[in-house]
């Protein structure tokens, strides 16, 4: 392999927002290595003409050359930065129009429901193809705009806990996660159609490690428990020495991503109407968002809290579809209408 395309290799990796950073420092040390030359061109000129020149007009020549060389390096670090800044902007503006977009989709689709009720025209396959036409827009804009962070290609699902005798249990306080199942309730439009066709049944909770820790977490400091691994293989293997273990029921999953965020869906349980819990810090978890990737340089560190509070609001616009959904599919359930109308 070539010294250029390992080059390339590697620079493809570096998300968007670091390539910009890169190459403003570049420019800033092509900028130094600049004056450098130009002073010792002038340091050379000022040694082989001063035999031939007052010195009193040497000093005057050596202010004249800087001044032009400075004014030259001022102008253009003045427009490296206003790209830096234009471009930093331009990033926040595409994902404050995805953000916008999301949530005017969410307005829209909860009177959308309510209007198909109101008109007698709500039924349980209406119902499931307004509520998954709306969650997968929501999870592609989740992608959207993760990609344009990281520069990497993401993907999305949404998973709801269920029981064997109702697949999306929405009044079940307590989640028994010895028996509890995850169902794949939809994925964002991208995914790959093995995949789809892979995670289609329903799988015990406790075959994975990710929503396990996240149930399985009590930290009153840190209500919003979450799963969040730049690089899942590394993450096993540092498991193995310590004699832990992580589980995944996907087979063959480090061929599908890599780096994984994982937020709960979720609402304090003292909000809702059906339970006398009052603990703050007891949350009703309806089932998981999960944003992966298989690129390792997505997830990093340093974005880790930014990244967790950002998917952290996009389970709760989950949490209020999955709420209406089952309210109104409970609600169909009770009238009878599980065909649609003739």
């Amino acid at each position: 392999m070539s010294k250029k395309n390992l080059f390339s290799r590697i620079y493809e990796k570096i998300p968007d927002s670091k390539k910009e950073l890169v190459n403003f420092y570049a420019a800033v040390t092509g900028i130094l290595a600049f004056v450098g030359n130009i002073g010792q061109i002038v340091v050379w000129l000022i040694k082989n003409i001063k035999s031939s020149i007052s010195n009193n007009v040497i000093p005057w020549v050596l202010f004249f050359v800087v001044l032009i060389i400075l004014s030259i390096l001022i102008i253009i670090f003045i427009k490296k930065v206003r790209q830096y800044k234009n471009s930093l902007w331009n990033r926040k503006t595409v994902v404050i129009k995805q953000y916008e977009k999301l949530l005017s989709g969410y307005l829209e689709f909860y009177f959308e429901l309510l209007k198909l009720h109101k008109n007698n025209d709500l039924s349980i396959d209406v119902l499931n193809s307004t509520v998954r036409s709306f969650t997968i827009k929501l999870l592609d804009s989740i992608c959207e705009i993760y990609s344009i962070y990281t520069g990497a290609e993401i993907h999305a699902c949404i998973k709801t806990i269920g029981t064997e005798k109702d697949d999306f249990d929405y009044e079940n306080d307590n989640i028994d996660t010895n028996s509890a199942i995850i169902n794949t309730f939809v994925r964002s439009s991208d995914t790959q159609i093995e995949r789809t066709h892979i995670s289609s049944n329903p799988v015990l909770l406790k075959g994975n490690t990710d929503f396990l820790s996240i149930l399985e977490s009590k930290n009153p400091c840190n209500p919003y428990n979450y799963f969040y691994v730049r690089d899942l293989e590394k993450y096993k293997n540092d498991l193995e020495k310590r004699n832990l273990r992580y589980d995944n029921t996907t087979v063959n999953y480090l061929s599908y991503y890599r780096g994984v965020i994982v937020t709960p869906i979720m609402i304090r349980h003292s909000k809702l109407h059906f339970t006398n819990t009052e603990d703050e810090h007891e949350y009703h978890v309806l089932g998981f968002l999960c944003i992966d990737t298989m690129s390792t340089n997505a997830f990093i560190d340093e974005n880790k809290t930014p990244f967790i509070q950002l998917a952290m609001s996009f389970s709760e616009i989950a949490y209020l579809t999955l709420n209406k959904y089952k309210f109104y599919y409970s609600r169909l359930i009770k009238e009878g209408k599980n065909d649609d109308k003739q």
